[in-house]
């Protein structure tokens, strides 16, 4: 997923924290600076399969594509199928691709990736990342167009379609086709450099000199880092695309963890923590934290010693098994959905009737994939044996005290809650799941389903999910700064346990305000970089009462210009609607009804 990241000339020179944007496309680069124009040496090539050659080989060919992959970065694995269209496309034409892989991926990884995504491509090795210097290679989605004489023509991006925290129906701009139409024509190249999004290549370095024993370490430091704030999603059967456990994976890794984690993308916590309550949740690294990681890049990547490392943290649940235990009760939609390997998909509706003869009250509850990369978030509502949406689809006095049952978003996909606190699933009802399938570069299909734990007693607090909305959008094309509000009024004294912000692709900015009876407010949550990869849940470290008459005030920001590189259409006027090209401003969360007032 999913989504992260910062301006690409921040690529190698981050080394303070610093907040950046969570979507960045394509941008247009300087020509003479990365190379263009320069010929390539005549550098030997190892191949995954196939005898050793040379890049003088490919001479006689009309031109030379050379593209960068690594099966474990998201965005390549989205673009791998759209190299396959394009080597078809031009093969008449007499263009040659050649992959590189400068990552150092075992070959059979290699090869499950070219086999999952249709490519038929020769696998250049370079694990001495001896061509990708030469080609002055930055990112694992970087193609580069040589002429016959091994002059570098074009560098770059593929196309627009597919970046850093977004996503398209198509492409608007096609960088590579558009090359390769100008050197089969004998005409210059227009746009001949763009700095492409993509995971951050790191190349191999010098043995480091043995340091003091103060010195920040992979053993006495960045493992511990890894195990308290990156393995929960980085490690098999995690959602994260690569694992992060090893010391020569997270070394693998180092420029892309700069990156993401110098511009406080990652850990994914996008709230501003000076505002508001203590959250339970906060997966912020420290101040302190962050330095010794970026110094421990900078010194190059130093092992230390294994008698300085904590316990490997075992992690024993996998992509089959429940966050919550075993669960009471199991409902799964009746067949697999299936999912095209490029594009976007509509959301997925499935309603599936439940056989309790009794009404339950959930402990715990989960959304659980069989295929978790295809599932971007879901959320299952009830519907009663009556026929009547627990979720009233007809919000009055600005909201919905009861909205979803159970949601997943990425990387939180349980929901355990406290003694004493627990949900509603009334008997004989049905549950409409509705799914957002992310498709990722090969056909896939996912049959989601939803596990309960459920409490032996009812509860002394019944959990709702309140829904705060407004239809009332109007964004005119390029606005970069459009805002809107609206609130809901609690009817009974209340407990507030969450808050979550949702709007779509142009969304930038959200808050909750809580304002009270006597007409003080007060600052509930700012999440000043919004990112729609993210629906993060922020939870609140303690329940907070608020009384009878308070309002909840939700307001977001979004950007409909050309700068925002996830805008479908800038040129669009955009209303309220449910598709992801349309746009909302739903506050969602969680509360219970008081009765001590």
């Amino acid at each position: 997923m999913r989504a992260f990241w910062v301006v690409l000339f921040l690529w190698c020179c981050a080394s303070a924290a610093e907040d950046g944007p969570v979507k960045i496309g394509p941008r247009v680069g300087d020509a003479a600076a990365w190379g263009i124009g320069e010929s390539v040496a005549d550098l030997p090539l190892k191949f995954l399969d196939g005898p050793a050659g040379k890049l003088s080989d490919y001479s006689l060919r009309a031109a030379l594509v050379v593209a960068t992959i690594a099966p474990d970065c998201p965005v390549s694995q989205k673009y791998l199928p759209r190299l396959a269209e394009l080597q078809k496309k031009y093969d008449a034409q007499h263009v040659e691709f050649l992959l590189l892989n400068s990552s150092g991926d075992a070959p059979a990884m290699l090869r499950t990736a070219l086999k999952r995504s249709g490519l038929a491509l020769p696998v250049v090795l370079d694990d001495a990342a001896e061509l990708a210097q030469a080609l002055h290679a930055k990112v694992t989605t970087d193609v580069f167009v040589l002429d016959p004489g091994r002059k570098l023509v074009y560098r770059g991006a593929i196309d627009d379609q597919y970046g850093i925290g977004y996503e398209r129906d198509a492409a608007s701009r096609n960088y590579l086709g558009d090359a390769l139409d100008a050197v089969l024509a004998h005409r210059a190249v227009a746009t001949a450099a763009t700095l492409a999004p993509g995971c951050e290549l790191t190349f191999p370095a010098r043995p480091a000199v043995a340091s003091s024993g103060a010195a920040v370490t992979f053993h006495n430091t960045i493992s511990r880092l890894m195990q308290n704030n990156c393995q929960q999603c980085h490690r098999p059967g995690g959602v994260g695309p690569f694992p992060l456990q090893s010391y020569n994976e997270v070394k693998k890794k180092a420029n892309v963890i700069r990156r993401v984690t110098s511009t406080r993308v990652m850990p994914p916590w996008f709230a501003d923590n000076s505002i508001g309550h203590a959250w339970a949740n906060n997966r912020r690294l420290s101040d302190g934290d962050l330095k010794s990681l970026l110094e421990w890049i900078d010194a190059k990547c130093p092992e230390g010693e294994a008698k300085d490392a904590p316990p490997p943290r075992v992690w024993e649940k996998g992509a089959e098994d429940w966050n919550i235990g075993t669960p009471d009760a199991i409902v799964q939609i009746p067949q697999p959905v299936k999912l095209p390997a490029q594009g976007t998909m509509p959301y997925q509706y499935i309603k599936v009737q439940t056989n309790f003869t009794e009404d339950k009250w959930v402990q715990a509850v989960e959304l659980l994939p069989t295929n978790p990369a295809v599932v971007h978030h879901a959320q299952v509502f009830v519907v009663t044996a009556e026929g009547k949406e627990l979720s009233d689809p007809t919000p009055t006095n600005g909201g919905r005290p009861t909205s979803y049952f159970a949601a997943m978003v990425p990387g939180e996909t349980a929901l355990v809650f406290p003694a004493g606190y627990a949900k509603l699933l009334p008997r004989g009802c049905s549950l409409t799941f509705e799914v957002h399938y992310v498709p990722n570069g090969a056909p896939a299909s996912d049959q989601i389903r939803v596990g309960m734990v459920f409490a032996r007693t009812a509860p002394k607090f019944e959990v709702k999910s309140f829904d705060i909305r407004t239809n009332n959008l109007l964004i005119k094309p390029g606005d970069a700064n459009y805002s809107q509000s609206t609130e809901y009024t609690f009817e009974t004294p209340a407990r507030l346990l969450a808050f979550q912000p949702h709007m779509h692709l142009r969304g930038k900015a959200f808050s909750f305000d809580l304002i009270l009876p006597d007409g003080r407010t007060e600052p509930v949550l700012s999440v000043p970089r919004y990112d729609f990869n993210w629906q993060t849940s922020y939870r609140l470290k303690e329940p907070w009462d608020i009384p009878k008459g308070s309002r909840l005030r939700v307001t977001g920001w979004y950007d409909n210009s050309k700068d925002n590189p996830a805008n479908p259409d800038p040129t669009k006027t955009i209303r309220a609607g449910g598709e992801t090209t349309d746009e909302m401003l739903v506050g969602f969360g969680e509360w219970c009804a008081r009765t001590d007032e």
